[in-house]
């Protein structure tokens, strides 16, 4: 899979492209969502990860393998239903751009994981092998924004304490908290998964956590799923 840098230069590249150089890509709600809310979709593209940082419970790990193994285009089918019939359109419009950077992930997994599979092998064999990979791509994506890496930790950290919840910076925002879970539950409902309750507010947290301890640093760390890794989660 990608690492979380390049997850985060994918998206910001796409909507740069969305919105200044394909008029006719997007209709006006969805580029009014991307203009306005493009901290969510910055942190709808690591959004898939964010369950492998919280490394204090052990069943979080579980909800990022089965977005990563399956299903996940059915997930982002339901929450564009879901987004459809929000009369909001502040609400509307913020859930669509989290749900963009969701699919952008999804996108970038579908496109580069083959390709690390073909170079290295399959994950489970050759994770240590995965992760080389993951890295590097991340700073060949870096690459190209043109911006330090004591810049780039602090812009991701920043998107990600402004999707904050405005009553408690702790808590993701209400209303991606709210999506994120009811279309967790509603597809990935086989009581044979064995899943705990998604606990999307201790994920949002142990990411905030994350990011700080990346801001203060001006390189490249691993995040996502290299924490869980190391950790010995997955």
């Amino acid at each position: 899979m990608p690492g979380g840098y390049t997850h985060v230069t994918l998206v910001q590249l796409a909507i740069e492209d969305a919105l200044h150089h394909q008029d006719d890509l997007l209709h006006t709600d969805a580029k009014r969502a991307l203009g306005k809310w493009k901290k969510f979709c910055i942190v709808g593209a690591i959004s898939p990860d964010y369950p492998y940082l919280d490394i204090l419970d052990k069943h979080s790990a579980d909800w990022a393998d089965v977005i990563h193994k399956g299903n996940a285009l059915s997930l982002l089918r339901r929450g564009a239903a879901k987004i459809r019939d929000m009369a909001d359109s502040n609400v509307r419009q913020k859930c669509m751009a989290w749900l963009f950077g969701f699919a952008s992930h999804i996108a970038a997994d579908g496109t580069i994981h083959p390709v690390v599979n073909l170079k290295v092998g399959p994950y489970e064999q050759n994770k240590t092998a995965h992760r080389s990979c993951e890295m590097s791509q991340d700073v060949y994506a870096h690459s190209k924004l043109n911006m330090g890496m004591l810049d780039f930790n602090r812009q991701i950290s920043t998107n990600v304490n402004d999707s904050s919840d405005e009553e408690d910076e702790d808590q993701m925002d209400a209303d991606i908290a709210a999506l994120w879970t009811e279309i967790l539950m509603d597809v990935y409902n086989d009581p044979s998964l064995q899943l705990q309750p998604p606990k999307v507010h201790d994920w949002h947290r142990a990411m905030r956590l994350m990011m700080k301890i990346g801001e203060s640093g001006d390189h490249l760390f691993a995040f996502a799923r290299h924490v869980a890794a190391n950790q010995g989660l997955v």
